[in-house]
């Protein structure tokens, strides 16, 4: 289902304003319209599809800066010249994301392996089925 120009105008406001009053005020509608056109499936549904192409868009562009920010981190923590506060936080902070990097990749294989085990035990129990 299309939605009409105000509906589209309003999922631009959702992901604009911090408020679903502010935005309904910011393009003209009532709340109360607002707060009905987000119990309609068709416009959640676009609502959702709206703010996972703006995270998208937000993922993409932290995923750019990441090699920078790692620099930028490294360079304090390397500096002479910073303070040794800042120093021991840009060691902090790269030990942390190390960790947690290691972590989620430790997750990832454990996950990846209890599939591929699932998988297998959903095969076997199709053979016993035939």
């Amino acid at each position: 289902m299309e939605l009409e120009p105000k509906q589209q105008q309003a999922i631009i406001a959702l992901l604009t304003q911090p408020t679903i009053t502010g935005a309904a005020a910011s393009i003209g509608i009532n709340p109360k319209t607002l707060h009905e056109w987000l119990k309609q499936p068709d416009f959640r549904e676009a609502y959702a599809e709206a703010r996972d192409q703006t995270m998208d868009q937000a993922i993409t562009r932290l995923q750019q800066a990441i090699s920078k920010a790692i620099d930028t981190l490294i360079a304090i923590m390397g500096s002479d010249l910073a303070k040794d506060a800042a120093r021991v936080t840009a060691a902090r902070t790269i030990l942390d994301m190390a960790f947690k990097a290691y972590e989620l990749e430790q997750i990832a294989e454990r996950l990846t392996k209890l599939e591929q085990r699932l998988e297998g035990l959903n095969e076997q129990a199709q053979r016993g089925n035939q």
